[in-house]
């Protein structure tokens, strides 16, 4: 292993604020998967998969389902992309 500093998925439930199963639940759905197994098969994570499971809330949050972020997932790794679905969804609330 490198200088990599991996995470726990109790430390990071933690950083980003959600519970341990919605991480599982997000794993067992191919969203989110660990970056490395370490000893016992525990799952490991980076700072890079933050960065993922940020993305996911943040399209939850925007209003897409699950599959909607799985099946999209390469075209919402874009900022762009991002911010053009948060415009949408905000034209539509004001509507």
């Amino acid at each position: 292993m490198t200088d990599q500093r991996y995470l726990t998925v109790g430390e990071l439930a933690r950083r980003v604020g959600v519970t341990v199963r919605t991480i599982q639940y997000y794993d067992q759905q191919g969203l989110l998967s660990p970056s490395a197994k370490g000893p016992q098969n525990q799952r490991l994570y980076t700072d890079d998969n933050v960065k993922d499971l940020y993305r996911i809330l943040t399209l939850k949050y925007l209003g897409l389902s699950l599959a909607q972020v799985k099946s999209d997932a390469d075209l919402f790794d874009e900022a762009a992309a991002l911010q053009e679905l948060a415009g949408e969804q905000m034209d539509a609330i004001e509507e």
